[in-house]
């Protein structure tokens, strides 16, 4: 008999997500594959589509993994020999020189951007701030350099408009991320030659890591489009942009500039002229937002407590921090 295809998956889901990871694990699972995940706290807790976590997914569908809080050779060696391929998913790590080499080339990461555009994180939230529609999903080599290896396979694809916050981008990725997937790995088990592709550095771009606690601040000095477009990039599955009312801080989702002109003056700039239902409308510098979704400190929705005439409003120590981190 052929010597089982033996695979190590590093990494994990993304939040609210069954990939990449789990499906990938699923999809070598049924192709007779040998599946060794390791995965870390953070990723093990964070929920699946249907709110799981992606432990209990694990455990569910049958799976054994590694918990590593460090990536180091000995630790891989215990666990992959010379002939064993290596696939990174939303990894937390960096892969480091020794367990690069350790894979003699069959160490490969999938990114879920167009490399060699939108290196680095927070893909979908850099997108939507540069109100950018033409993406991809890429697996290339991993290399010393973050996210430059070599493309060894790659779709792109344009998003609809009907997509506005992150997870209207990453419901509608999934639906292409499987076939895909299946088809890298079905040509690692026939074992097809590679054909990599180097990628073209003069059209690279890296955008760094976000965190939401930490940068995302609402400014509301910024006119009606680019408040809108932030606080997309922060929507679900995040937590949502803040700001502050009444000297308590608040998390601000489901965003829409409001249809009718309306004339505004940048000194009304955060104030609530109109309540409808539970509709919040908010001045801007150049016109008016339309809010649905206010939530205070504990994720309770409070639209219904908010007060005609009084002001969204983010100190500068809060935006100074949010652009220095």
């Amino acid at each position: 008999m052929a010597e089982k295809l033996h695979i190590v998956l590093f990494g994990g889901n993304t939040k609210q997500q069954d990939g990449p990871l789990l499906t990938t694990a699923k999809i070598l699972k049924k192709r007779g594959c040998k599946v060794t995940i390791v995965t870390d706290t953070v990723h093990l807790k964070l929920p699946t589509k249907d709110g799981k976590t992606l432990e209990k997914k694990l455990i569910d569908e049958g799976f054994k993994w590694y918990n590593f809080k460090n990536l180091e050779l000995a630790k891989i060696k215990k666990i992959a020999d010379k002939k064993s391929i290596g696939f990174s998913l939303h990894s937390s790590w960096i892969f480091k020189k020794d367990v690069i080499d350790y894979f003699n080339e069959k160490l490969f990461n999938y990114h879920d951007s167009p490399l060699p555009k939108f290196r680095g994180a927070a893909g979908y939230s850099w997108l939507i701030l540069q109100k950018e529609r033409n993406w991809g999903i890429t697996i290339h080599r991993v290399s010393k350099s973050l996210d430059a290896g070599d493309i060894i396979k790659q779709k792109l694809f344009k998003f609809p408009k009907s997509c506005k916050i992150p997870l209207d981008y990453l419901n509608y990725k999934s639906k292409l991320d499987k076939k895909f997937l299946e088809e890298f790995i079905q040509d690692l088990i026939l074992k097809k030659p590679l054909q990599p592709k180097v990628q073209n550095k003069s059209v690279n771009t890296y955008w760094p890591r976000i965190s939401t606690p930490k940068n995302g601040f609402i400014n509301w000095e910024w006119n009606s489009e680019e408040i809108e477009l932030f606080i997309d990039a922060f929507d679900d599955p995040h937590q949502g942009a803040s700001s502050f009312i009444d000297g308590k801080k608040v998390r601000m989702k489901k965003c829409f500039k409001n249809k009718e002109k309306i004339s505004s003056h940048p000194f009304q700039a955060g104030l609530i002229f109109k309540k409808e239902k539970e509709k919040i409308f908010v001045a801007t510098a150049d016109s008016s937002l339309i809010f649905h979704e206010i939530l205070d400190e504990k994720n309770q929705k409070i639209n219904h407590t908010l007060k005609l005439g009084h002001r969204f409003f983010t100190p500068q120590k809060f935006l100074d921090k949010s652009l220095s981190s």
